[in-house]
């Protein structure tokens, strides 16, 4: 499963994110696509493969005391039922 998720830097944690961002732990079955920064909002953005849910979201906490995350489930255009 594919999912993506929009981080904002929480103010005073500019230091600790950056480093966060730059050295991630990276748990088995994950697989980082793309961790991209971004000039304006959100600070970063973070595309990523996992097995299920449950480990997505044990990887995506790590940035929780740093960055307000959003997480969202992805999948290709082509893949798109609903019209």
């Amino acid at each position: 499963m594919r999912f993506v998720t929009s981080m904002n830097i929480i103010p005073g944690q500019y230091t600790a994110a950056v480093k966060l961002f730059k050295n991630p732990t990276i748990p088995e079955g994950i697989e980082i696509i793309k961790f991209l920064w971004l000039f304006g909002i959100p600070d970063a953005i973070l595309l990523f493969e996992s097995p299920n849910e449950e480990v997505a979201g044990d990887f995506i906490l790590q940035f929780g005391d740093v960055a307000e995350l959003n997480t969202s489930v992805c999948f290709p255009i082509e893949k798109m039922r609903w019209v």
